[in-house]
């Protein structure tokens, strides 16, 4: 099974069709589904389904294709027509430099197969975010890129618009410390910008925040 990066294909050409589309976020630790349509040149979220956390440590294939149905069917319910052509959303740890590793194909490959679903591309996260503060900013971005969810802290470093350096570090009950100790494991000599985005599906982004401004 070949699945494409999908970013690749963004144009920002008009569809002469409006088309109803699933997304997929998948981690180690929890999965996400939305529904979504190409409105014109733009994108419009019809819906979102209910995050299902999964252990990828300890979980079988079937407890994480059960998730994914659960996530899914929260965000299709009342829709006339269940789309099955699908992109996927994949935390940094799902690929490599030469694309999707091999085990998390495997694993993508059995979701769709026992869901009916067809793949038509995916997304790396921080990627999309990137891409996103470009098209919303006007200019590419120069960011550390705080990605946080229950275990693991995932930092950025992105600069003019790409992502140069990625390093993740397990995450505590201190975040500014959890950051502080993925900065050590950046390169010595790379420059590091001001700015800091984060981003997580945990509740307490509020008290994340607080926690990292407040920390020299």
């Amino acid at each position: 099974m070949t699945v494409p990066n999908f970013l690749d294909k963004l144009t920002g050409k008009a569809s002469p069709d409006e088309k109803t589309f699933l997304a997929l976020v998948l981690s180690d630790h929890r999965v996400q589904a939305a529904v979504w349509k190409v409105v014109g040149a733009e994108t419009e979220i019809v819906s979102l389904g209910t995050p299902v956390e999964w252990d990828g440590d300890v979980a079988t294939t079937n407890e994480l294709i059960q998730a994914v149905d659960a996530t899914i069917s929260s965000a299709t319910e009342g829709l006339d027509l269940e789309p099955d052509e699908i992109v996927l959303g994949l935390a940094n740890a799902w690929v490599d430099t030469s694309g999707i590793k091999q085990s998390k194909k495997d694993l993508i490959k059995s979701i769709c197969r026992e869901l009916s679903l067809k793949p038509i591309g995916y997304v790396v996260i921080a990627d999309t975010i990137v891409k996103y503060l470009k098209m919303q900013e006007g200019a590419p971005p120069t960011s550390i890129l705080i990605q946080v969810d229950r275990r693991s802290v995932t930092l950025s470093l992105v600069e003019l618009g790409g992502v140069k350096y990625t390093v993740s570090v397990g995450s505590s009950d201190d975040i500014s410390s959890d950051v502080a100790e993925g900065l050590s494991n950046l390169p010595p000599d790379v420059s590091l910008p001001s700015r800091f985005i984060l981003v997580s599906a945990m509740e307490n982004t509020s008290d994340l925040v607080q926690a990292l401004t407040a920390f020299d």
